[in-house]
């Protein structure tokens, strides 16, 4: 008699146990609360899908135990991956800086591969159907929301995900059922999210995007610097140097801890060149205003001025060394306060989620409840942006239907 595996979940890591174990004999059955699967799939990486990355390293992941993640990297490699999406009809494209994506872009052909894949090998699916607690005898049951039973079942993984953009129909249910099987669970915060800042000033310079770094400081001890993107908002800061800084950020927040950003406006400068180029140029007649949009734009010259205390009519043949260092300074170490991340809705992963040293790291497999599975976000591992939590998705997924199945 075949065995039989429910899943709860409708997402990357679900669909994927779902294929593998069906395709290796396994009676699987999926429940999805969704009216459609792989709904987070088609809003990922603004709707293209960073699918894995050729530089995949333990470094690369965030959890109480980011070691936990090194099997499941050993074991399923990038090459692996692709080869499981090539067999699905899927082709895949690498970028030089490692990220990979379907050959067509569109996050719609990921889902719709897998989807049909689950389909074809007999997976039953179904949606529209929120799994809202589990008990287990000898096998496991599962109960509905609106009060329906499926029983049963030999084996159970948990690929729920967890909170992160729910108005996609995200949750932290599978937390609930987790804890209620005997599993601890770490507490949640969202990460890969934009930051809200204290003050008026970066409100002042909001929809202006520049190539720069953040360096994030907690309690005032500098951690690393991330280059890029430096978007100013209404709320506070956003763009992709601070979605990688606030991998460290959210954690920090999540701990109580005091967080600064220091923001550098200027990113291929440094700061002697700047201190020599301003110099060199102090005896000019132009206006100071005129003489820093040229540099950063209009709405954060105005902005730096004010923060200076300087009038916009000076000129800069009024600047003296003391001042020229000061401007210098401003625009390579702007410092503001980290209120709180911009939550939950905004986020592109949760961290924290169910504890990784009561989880077997080579078979995805419960160390408390035997025929107890998981799978992708539910775990306590957050990657890097850049490909990486789909990864360890596809990867757990992997180890778990391939341990079910043998």
């Amino acid at each position: 008699m075949s065995k039989t595996l429910a899943i709860v979940g409708g997402g990357a890591a679900a669909m994927t146990a779902a294929i593998i174990a069906a395709q290796k004999g396994v009676q699987v059955t999926l429940f999805e609360a969704n009216p459609t699967l792989g709904k987070k799939i088609l809003a990922s990486g603004n709707g293209r899908c960073n699918l894995s990355n050729t530089f995949l390293s333990t470094h690369s992941y965030w959890g109480c135990d980011p070691t936990f993640v090194a099997h499941a990297l050993k074991t399923i490699t990038f090459e692996d991956v692709v080869d499981f999406f090539a067999q699905l009809g899927l082709l895949v494209d690498i970028k030089p800086d490692g990220k990979a994506y379907p050959h067509s872009y569109e996050a719609r052909s990921v889902s719709a591969v897998l989807e049909a894949a689950a389909r074809r090998y007999g997976v039953r699916i179904y949606t529209h159907t929120f799994i809202q607690s589990i008990t287990k005898e000898h096998t496991f049951a599962l109960h509905s929301r609106d009060h329906l039973r499926w029983s049963g079942f030999d084996t159970l993984l948990l690929a729920t995900g967890l909170g992160a953009a729910p108005q996609l129909g995200s949750n932290e249910s599978g937390l609930e059922m987790a804890a209620s099987l005997g599993h601890t669970i770490c507490s949640t915060y969202p990460c890969l999210v934009q930051l809200e800042l204290s003050g008026a000033y970066f409100a002042k310079m909001q929809g202006v995007k520049l190539q720069g770094s953040v360096t994030p400081l907690i309690e005032g001890v500098a951690v690393t610097t991330f280059r890029g993107d430096v978007l100013f908002t209404n709320y506070g800061i956003s763009g992709l140097a601070v979605l990688d800084a606030s991998f460290i950020v959210s954690h920090a927040l999540a701990l109580g801890k005091k967080v600064t950003l220091s923001v550098s406006l200027l990113l291929d400068w440094d700061y002697e060149r700047l201190c020599s180029w301003i110099a060199q140029h102090t005896q000019s007649g132009v206006t100071i205003d005129l003489f820093l949009e040229g540099l950063v734009g209009k709405k954060v010259s105005m902005a730096l001025l004010e923060v200076l205390g300087w009038s916009h009519r000076m000129t800069l043949n009024t600047l003296h060394p003391k001042m020229i260092k000061a401007l210098a300074q401003q625009l390579f170490d702007w410092h503001f306060e980290v209120l709180q991340t911009h939550g939950f809705k905004h986020a592109e992963v949760s961290a924290g989620g169910v504890v990784t040293s009561e989880i077997n790291p080579a078979t995805m497999a419960s160390k408390k409840v035997k025929g107890l599975y998981f799978a992708g976000e539910l775990m306590d591992i957050v990657g890097l942006r850049g490909g990486y939590n789909f990864h360890f998705a596809w990867a757990s997924a992997m180890l778990a239907a391939h341990h079910i199945a043998s």
